[in-house]
């Protein structure tokens, strides 16, 4: 949960357990380190996904529920938000949310890579900062294709290495050197905000990403950079032939 499917293990690290244990830390410690910025990167990210009201939303590698949060307060409200992720006190933190702000959030412990939905089941799906971590982007990625309806559409945010050179050496130093000491003395896990860097230098560029969608089921992709590029948005539709059912 905390990032759907399982974890994208390098040596020394089980991914699952890490973001079990700074789930109670986790939405604090990432306002800090984003200076911010995150809760507006997901209110346009979620504007755009919900263009009209009454859809049905899957939130995968949904943590502790921002991204679904954010939807049931949207301008045009869904029908339906289903947030799935595979560390449960991560959605044990999200529900505990929700619950205080009456909004109404499904949180759901799977793997992303086997989802427990029928095939076309949502018109939009999400996925905020956990396409990292998945162990086999594709499969998960035409999971989450097989869940959307016919032209239903998958939006993606992630962190991207800055195409700039100038922008990816400031950017490099503030997620290399700062958000790894900044990071462990918030949440106490050093070990979770080593992983970050670790795991962005080893993530796509922002073209391959938009080749792996196309290859899965998706077309027509979009790309917005966002804050000098550190954080890269992906819209996708879902393609109307060759989905299967389930």
């Amino acid at each position: 949960m905390g990032h759907v499917g399982d974890p994208l293990l390098m040596p020394g690290h089980d991914t699952r357990a890490m973001f079990s244990r700074i789930a109670g830390r986790y939405d604090r410690v990432n306002t800090v380190l984003s200076l911010g910025l995150d809760e507006g990167w997901r209110r346009r990210s979620v504007r755009r996904a919900l263009a009209r009201p009454g859809l049905d939303v899957l939130d995968l590698c949904a943590g502790t529920g921002k991204v679904a949060l954010a939807c049931c307060t949207a301008p045009h409200r869904p029908r339906l938000v289903v947030a799935a992720d595979f560390a449960e006190p991560m959605l044990e933190a999200g529900h505990r949310s929700a619950s205080r702000r009456g909004l109404p959030v499904t949180f759901v412990a799977c793997d992303c890579q086997r989802l427990p939905f029928r095939s076309a089941s949502f018109d939009v799906a999400t996925c905020a900062f956990g396409v990292r971590n998945l162990v086999d982007l594709e499969a998960g990625l035409r999971e989450a294709a097989r869940c959307l309806r016919p032209g239903g559409s998958m939006v993606i945010m992630e962190f991207m290495n800055p195409g700039q050179r100038w922008a990816r050496r400031l950017v490099s130093w503030y997620v290399k050197k700062a958000i790894p000491l900044l990071g462990g003395v918030l949440s106490g896990s050093w070990s979770a905000y080593r992983y970050l860097p670790d795991s962005i230098d080893r993530f796509l560029t922002p073209p391959e990403l938009v080749r792996v969608l196309l290859d899965c089921g998706f077309e027509s992709v979009e790309t917005e950079e966002r804050t000098l590029g550190v954080c890269s948005v992906f819209y996708a539709t879902r393609g109307r032939e060759g989905w299967e059912t389930r």
